[in-house]
Protein backbone atom coordinates (compact mmCIF):
# COMPACT_ATOMS: atom_id res chain seq x y z
CA UNK A 1 0.00 0.00 0.00
CA UNK A 2 1.45 3.35 -1.05
CA UNK A 3 1.32 6.82 0.35
CA UNK A 4 -1.34 9.15 -1.07
CA UNK A 5 -0.67 12.90 -0.98
CA UNK A 6 -2.89 15.78 -2.00
CA UNK A 7 -2.19 19.51 -2.23
CA UNK A 8 -4.79 21.18 0.01
CA UNK A 9 -3.50 24.74 -0.52
CA UNK A 10 -6.72 25.73 -2.33
CA UNK A 11 -9.05 24.32 0.34
CA UNK A 12 -7.09 24.24 3.61
CA UNK A 13 -10.08 24.52 5.96
CA UNK A 14 -10.69 20.78 5.50
CA UNK A 15 -7.42 19.90 7.24
CA UNK A 16 -6.02 22.95 9.06
CA UNK A 17 -6.53 26.49 10.32
CA UNK A 18 -3.31 27.66 8.59
CA UNK A 19 -3.84 29.73 5.42
CA UNK A 20 -1.67 30.15 2.34
CA UNK A 21 0.12 33.51 2.39
CA UNK A 22 -0.56 34.13 6.08
CA UNK A 23 2.44 35.35 8.07
CA UNK A 24 3.05 33.88 11.54
CA UNK A 25 5.50 35.00 14.21
CA UNK A 26 7.39 32.45 16.30
CA UNK A 27 6.73 33.07 20.00
CA UNK A 28 9.25 30.64 21.54
CA UNK A 29 12.81 29.47 20.81
CA UNK A 30 12.87 26.66 18.27
CA UNK A 31 15.12 24.96 15.76
CA UNK A 32 14.88 23.45 12.28
CA UNK A 33 15.88 19.78 12.34
CA UNK A 34 18.64 19.41 9.76
CA UNK A 35 17.54 16.02 8.42
CA UNK A 36 13.80 16.72 8.10
CA UNK A 37 13.24 20.48 7.88
CA UNK A 38 10.71 20.18 10.72
CA UNK A 39 10.44 23.13 13.11
CA UNK A 40 10.86 21.81 16.65
CA UNK A 41 10.37 23.66 19.90
CA UNK A 42 12.42 22.56 22.88
CA UNK A 43 9.15 21.33 24.40
CA UNK A 44 8.17 19.07 21.50
CA UNK A 45 11.70 17.82 20.82
CA UNK A 46 11.53 15.85 24.08
CA UNK A 47 14.67 13.92 24.76
CA UNK A 48 16.15 14.96 21.41
CA UNK A 49 17.86 18.32 21.91
CA UNK A 50 19.24 20.15 18.87
CA UNK A 51 22.19 18.40 17.21
CA UNK A 52 24.95 19.59 14.90
CA UNK A 53 23.43 20.89 11.68
CA UNK A 54 20.13 21.95 13.26
CA UNK A 55 19.31 25.62 12.68
CA UNK A 56 18.21 27.74 15.68
CA UNK A 57 15.18 30.03 15.31
CA UNK A 58 14.70 32.95 17.66
CA UNK A 59 11.35 34.18 18.99
CA UNK A 60 10.14 36.91 16.64
CA UNK A 61 11.10 34.99 13.48
CA UNK A 62 8.43 35.35 10.78
CA UNK A 63 7.29 32.55 8.48
CA UNK A 64 4.84 32.66 5.57
CA UNK A 65 2.75 29.58 4.74
CA UNK A 66 3.39 28.50 1.14
CA UNK A 67 1.84 25.01 0.77
CA UNK A 68 -0.46 22.63 2.66
CA UNK A 69 -0.24 18.92 1.86
CA UNK A 70 -2.53 16.16 3.13
CA UNK A 71 -0.75 12.81 3.52
CA UNK A 72 -2.80 9.64 3.77
CA UNK A 73 -0.79 6.64 4.82
CA UNK A 74 -0.68 4.54 7.99
CA UNK A 75 -0.58 7.76 10.01
CA UNK A 76 -2.59 10.45 8.18
CA UNK A 77 -1.23 13.95 8.68
CA UNK A 78 -1.16 17.44 7.22
CA UNK A 79 2.19 18.99 6.33
CA UNK A 80 2.40 22.80 6.58
CA UNK A 81 5.27 24.20 4.48
CA UNK A 82 6.35 27.75 5.22
CA UNK A 83 9.15 30.05 4.14
CA UNK A 84 11.22 31.83 6.76
CA UNK A 85 10.85 35.50 5.86
CA UNK A 86 13.14 37.21 8.39
CA UNK A 87 16.56 36.68 9.93
CA UNK A 88 19.65 34.79 8.80
CA UNK A 89 17.60 31.84 7.49
CA UNK A 90 15.39 33.97 5.25
CA UNK A 91 14.21 32.01 2.21
CA UNK A 92 14.52 28.57 3.81
CA UNK A 93 11.42 26.38 3.54
CA UNK A 94 10.43 24.53 6.72
CA UNK A 95 7.63 22.23 7.87
CA UNK A 96 5.49 23.56 10.75
CA UNK A 97 3.67 20.29 11.51
CA UNK A 98 5.67 19.39 14.64
CA UNK A 99 5.38 22.93 16.05
CA UNK A 100 1.59 22.66 15.67
CA UNK A 101 -1.24 20.67 17.23
CA UNK A 102 -2.54 17.37 15.89
CA UNK A 103 -5.29 16.99 18.46
CA UNK A 104 -8.24 17.18 16.05
CA UNK A 105 -9.66 14.59 13.68
CA UNK A 106 -7.07 12.17 12.22
CA UNK A 107 -4.86 13.80 9.62
CA UNK A 108 -5.54 17.39 10.68
CA UNK A 109 -3.06 19.97 11.95
CA UNK A 110 -3.88 23.25 13.66
CA UNK A 111 -1.78 26.18 14.78
CA UNK A 112 -0.42 26.00 18.30
CA UNK A 113 -1.16 29.49 19.72
CA UNK A 114 1.62 29.08 22.29
CA UNK A 115 4.17 28.71 19.45
CA UNK A 116 2.93 30.66 16.41
CA UNK A 117 0.96 33.89 16.35
CA UNK A 118 -0.70 35.32 13.21
CA UNK A 119 0.90 38.57 12.12
CA UNK A 120 -1.48 41.15 10.73
CA UNK A 121 -0.25 44.14 8.75
CA UNK A 122 -1.96 47.40 9.63
CA UNK A 123 -2.55 50.11 7.09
Amino acid sequence: MGCNTRDMSGRPSQVTDFRIGQIYQLKVPAFVAAKTGLVMTLENSGAHPPVEGDVPLEPGTYVTVRQIISVNDRQPRTEIYAEITTGPNKGRVVNLRTASLGDGPPGTTRRNPAVLEPFFLTR
